[in-house]
């Protein structure tokens, strides 16, 4: 459970700093509560591919206390040690447009690309999103991207595959995500002109 606690701070502490979540800016009839956000986000993933990367048993976990704008989720295994954990965590915000979306986005890479503490090895993914970032690690990897009026932090803890496969699940993972948030996080399609008959 502390692990669990760990990661979610973590997945806020990414959106904080890079000053992604702010003041509630969609219409109230645009966005489900932030708990039916964070159940939807969570239902996205099965289990198979949840337990096949974290391993079995695992507790799946909304991430609360976000802005209803953003919705969040954690996978962790219940039985690895303490410092240990194998786990996943996701976070997706709604913007209310694309401009809005894209700023977030440069925000957060901002801090990585700017960062004069961290030496992470950052990788540009022009196949993935609108615009992707993804930093590997053997302990952490962590991707940000957007599409649209969605921005996602997709976070991999102690999970013990290498570099290639680790871009091959996180980038499975954002797809996911990214092609669901929209219609499933509550931003409005654009409706369909009505055809005359």
């Amino acid at each position: 459970m502390k692990n669990l606690k760990t990661l979610t701070l973590l997945l806020i502490f990414s959106f904080i700093l890079c000053g992604c979540i702010e003041p509630d800016s969609l219409p109230e009839n645009q966005q489900p509560s932030q708990s039916e956000a964070s159940a939807q986000l969570c239902a996205l993933f099965d289990k198979d591919t949840i337990n096949r990367l974290i391993g079995k048993p695992n507790q799946t976990k909304q991430i609360e206390n976000l802005d209803k704008n953003t919705a969040g989720c954690a996978f962790s295994n219940t039985e690895d040690e303490a410092l240990y954990v194998r786990n996943i965590g996701i976070v997706s915000l709604t913007a209310p447009d694309e401009a809005t979306s894209r700023s977030n986005y440069e925000r957060a890479t901002g801090v990585w690309r700017n960062s004069t503490v961290s030496q992470r090895t950052l990788i540009d993914l022009p196949d993935l999103g609108t615009a992707a970032l993804w930093s590997p690690g053997s302990a952490v990897s962590q991707l940000i991207a957007y599409r649209s009026t969605t921005m996602i932090i997709i976070t991999f803890g102690h999970l013990p595959i290498d570099e290639e496969q680790q871009l091959k699940e996180i980038r499975a993972l954002a797809e996911i995500t990214l092609n669901a948030a929209l219609p499933k996080l509550g931003v409005k399609e654009p409706q369909a002109a009505a055809t005359g008959k």
